[in-house]
């Protein structure tokens, strides 16, 4: 594959296809969680790590037209279905010192808590449960980009020396990937993005789909609220419009909901059989700067998740949409942050041995090129019926012994194939049991609880 991309890693005075070999192959061999380029010196034949260190972190090949190549890529897979959804999520990586582009102490929810990291606002494309990443943007929080110095010290270049929130990164991105060709129905995001009314707003005023996860204080009307002025004359302008009643906040609203208002619904299939909700939803209004919109409310609750977390969301799709689409549309966004476990445990995303703007910038696109790879040949190896699906940990597996390994001499074809059999014969004996569990223990499914 990486043949079609060579063009790529040309400069004026070298080729670069070879080092983006080399490192793409470190990517897939080297011990996980340590895929830098020193465990990676220490499997791949050929790579150098002072030369690939060169190629990584100071060569001037340009990041962006080879993401955007992989994003046209992944829309030929998974673009401009029914489901295609683009969905903003952004991940942390942890990272000690001071100097690494864009690290400071804030919040890393790969952690769940303030740690020194840095934080990429990450673009997927979507469809069903099939998904891989398109666009990676570093955020340079405050501390940077107060210090401009400090900026070019790291190779930032001028222009990006800016300071820009996760969710201004974020429609960015969207903005691109729509201009890029990239077809998408909805854009998708967790609470950290759909609780920032302005990202909202924007999205509507692009014309875009959405479906947002919220906070559980999010407040919404359930009347569409009289804007006004308290005090003001007849005819006058309004200043400072105010909603004329007040709100509720969501988690309010559904606890205050009577048993016989959530529904059940099927919204897909897992290794512990069907996976289900119990929702609610209607339609509800919100209010930002003086404008009023009308919005989809969404609830739901799955029995199978740890603690029995409520999720709540709103969505901008027409009151004419089946509610249970847009339900389904939001499960389907938490199962995608497989891609950032995909990511970083079997092609290094959060292991790279780089501190600069451009070197943090190749790694991510050549690690979005290896995740192509990987959704590519899941794509084209059909699952059979009642066996377990083809994991991209197969797929690493299987390229692990196959692809030159210094010290190793060729794997033998039939030991690797017996192997990778027993892992999928294992996972599809446990998928079977988990599957049998969940048909005796929940009763049966009426046709109106799930769709096909």
């Amino acid at each position: 594959m990486i043949q079609d991309f060579t063009p790529f890693f040309k400069t004026k005075t070298h080729e670069g296809g070879d080092f983006a070999r080399h490192y793409l192959h470190g990517l897939l061999q080297a011990k996980r969680d340590a895929k830098n380029i020193e465990r990676m010196a220490e499997a791949v034949p050929g790579l150098t790590y002072h030369k690939t260190q060169q190629f990584i972190s100071h060569s001037p090949w340009d990041h962006r037209p080879l993401m955007d190549a992989v994003a046209l890529e992944v829309d030929g897979l998974l673009g401009g279905g029914p489901h295609s959804q683009l969905i903003i999520d952004d991940s942390g990586m942890e990272k000690k010192g001071r100097h690494s582009v864009g690290v400071a102490r804030q919040y890393n929810g790969r952690l769940g808590k303030v740690d020194n990291c840095q934080n990429a606002v990450c673009t997927s494309l979507a469809a069903g449960m099939k998904g891989t990443l398109v666009d990676t943007r570093l955020y340079l929080p405050k501390t940077w980009t107060d210090d401009p110095e400090r900026c070019l010290r790291a190779g930032v270049p001028r222009e990006q020396i800016l300071a820009r929130t996760k969710w201004e990164l974020a429609l960015q991105s969207v903005v691109h990937q729509r201009a890029l060709g990239v077809r998408f129905g909805s854009v998708g995001m967790d609470s950290g993005y759909g609780s920032v009314p302005e990202f909202l707003h924007r999205l509507d005023e692009l014309g875009e789909s959405f479906h947002a996860e919220v906070h559980c204080d999010q407040q919404v009307w359930l009347d569409c609220p009289w804007l006004h002025h308290e005090g003001s004359r007849p005819g006058h302008q309004l200043k400072t419009p105010r909603p004329s009643s007040a709100p509720v906040r969501v988690e309010e609203w559904a606890a205050a909901q009577p048993d016989t208002e959530w529904r059940r619904l099927k919204v897909r299939e897992s290794d512990q059989g069907w996976v289900e909700v119990n929702y609610l939803a209607r339609r509800v209004w919100t209010c930002h700067e003086g404008t009023e919109s009308v919005r989809w409310l969404l609830v739901w609750e799955s029995p199978d998740e740890p603690g029995g977390r409520r999720h709540y969301a709103l969505s901008n799709f027409a009151a004419s949409m089946d509610p249970r689409h847009l339900v389904k549309l939001g499960v389907q966004r938490g199962a995608i942050e497989q891609n950032f476990r995909d990511a970083k445990k079997e092609l290094g995303m959060a292991d790279y041995q780089v501190r600069g703007w451009l070197g943090w910038h190749h790694h991510m696109s050549l690690v979005l090129l290896g995740m192509l790879f990987v959704q590519r040949e899941k794509m084209h190896h059909p699952v059979p019926a009642k066996k377990a699906a083809l994991s991209a940990g197969d797929i690493v597996f299987v390229l692990e012994h196959y692809l030159p390994r210094r010290g190793f001499g060729a794997a033998q074809e039939g030991q690797v194939a017996d192997m990778l059999i027993k892992r999928r014969r294992q996972r599809t004996e446990d998928q079977l049991r988990r599957r049998a569990k969940t048909a005796r223990d929940r009763p049966a499914l009426w046709p109106d609880e799930h769709l096909d």
